[in-house]
C-alpha cells in the first residue's frame, strides 16, 4: 500500500488521494494515523487533513503544530482550514483571525458560519457589515 511506501512523495500523495468527499476511508484511517508521525513534513500535514475530512480528532496536535510554526503560508491555512473542519476552538480562533484580513474574510466567514459557533458570530456580524460597505 502507497500509504506505506518507503518514499514520502508516494505516501504524500496517498494521503492527499484519500481526500475525497463522500469517500468512505474509515479502513485506511489506522494507517493514515500512523502518517501522523511521520518524519516529512508534508506527509504529516497530508495525512492529517485527509483523517480530518472523516472528523477524527486525531489530527489536532499534528494540525496544531503546522497552524503555529508552518514554515509556509498555504501550510498554516491548511492547517487552520482542517481545524475548523474538526470543529475545534484552535480552528474558531485561526478563522478569526482570518476575518480581519480582507484577502481571506470570505473564506474565514463561510468556515464560521459551517461551525455554527456562538462565540464568533459578533465577529461574523461585523465582517458582513464591512462587507456590504464596501459593495457599492
Amino acid at each position: 500500500m502507497a500509504l506505506s511506501d518507503s518514499n514520502p512523495w508516494a505516501r504524500r500523495d496517498a494521503a492527499r488521494e484519500l481526500y475525497v468527499p463522500d469517500w468512505d476511508i474509515r479502513e485506511v484511517v489506522p494507517a493514515l494515523r500512523r502518517l501522523l508521525a511521520d518524519q516529512d513534513d508534508q506527509v504529516r500535514l497530508d495525512a492529517a487533513i485527509t483523517v480530518s475530512g472523516v472528523g477524527d480528532q486525531t489530527a489536532k496536535a499534528t494540525l496544531v503544530e503546522f497552524a503555529n510554526s508552518a514554515k509556509y503560508v498555504n501550510w498554516r491555512t491548511s492547517a487552520d482550514a482542517a481545524l475548523a473542519r474538526l470543529r475545534t476552538l484552535e480552528g474558531e480562533a485561526a478563522m478569526c483571525r482570518y476575518l480581519k484580513d480582507q484577502e481571506h474574510a470570505a473564506w474565514a466567514a463561510g468556515w464560521l458560519a459551517e461551525m455554527g459557533t456562538t462565540s464568533s458570530i459578533l465577529l461574523l456580524l461585523r465582517a458582513r457589515r464591512w462587507a456590504s460597505e464596501v459593495v457599492p
